[in-house]
């Protein structure tokens, strides 16, 4: 066998847990969230949140969390909601290419805004309304050659859950490509 120069990086908890956010005027909470960094170097951690105690069928839009420093010394400071469309909003995902920035989330069909500076959203999109299979939620895009994206999500096949690849060209048009991941008997409660 070849030995590999790859270096494996190993996730470690560097201090005890602390909170980042805690929206108080648009939500009560945070689930599902993304975190990046503006164009002014702001961090800002976007999740879905609802004035509810957690009921997902008003999860609408997303809390905006905003701090100087990542993590944030004390707690980030809550910014204007974002995707306000009145129907569901979960999972977003912001991705930076050249000096774009494109916010994606779903349930059940894919939404999509752009920004300039990743603070003011527009350009609202519904750029896949029939994913290949159903539940689809929870997408993650990822770049993998120069104008080419990769899109993973969550979906359920005929009887149990997977994790579903499509690809695009242009950040708007989507094409299924195969499922990543297929489980089977049991693993529902994974």
């Amino acid at each position: 066998p070849q030995e590999s120069n790859t270096t494996v990086l190993t996730p470690q908890i560097s201090g005890p847990w602390e909170p980042l956010f805690i929206p108080e005027k648009y939500g009560f909470y945070i689930n599902d969230h993304t975190v990046y960094q503006d164009a002014e170097g702001n961090w800002r951690l976007v999740g879905i949140t609802s004035l509810t105690n957690g009921d997902f069928n008003e999860e609408k839009y997303f809390a905006v969390g905003v701090s100087e420093s990542f993590p944030p010394e004390g707690l980030m400071q809550e910014g204007e909601p974002i995707a306000n469309f009145d129907e569901l909003a979960w999972a977003p995902h912001v991705i930076q290419e050249g000096k774009t920035y494109h916010m994606f989330w779903s349930p059940h069909k894919l939404h999509q805004m752009s920004s300039g500076d990743g603070i003011i959203w527009e350009n609202h999109l519904v750029t896949m309304s029939a994913p290949f299979h159903k539940f689809f939620r929870d997408p993650m895009v990822i770049k993998v050659a120069e104008n080419q994206w990769l899109l993973y999500t969550t979906a359920k096949g005929k009887y149990y859950s997977r994790v579903d690849i499509y690809q695009s060209f242009n950040l708007v048009e989507w094409q299924y490509i195969r499922s990543g991941l297929t489980n089977g008997w049991g693993s529902e409660r994974n």
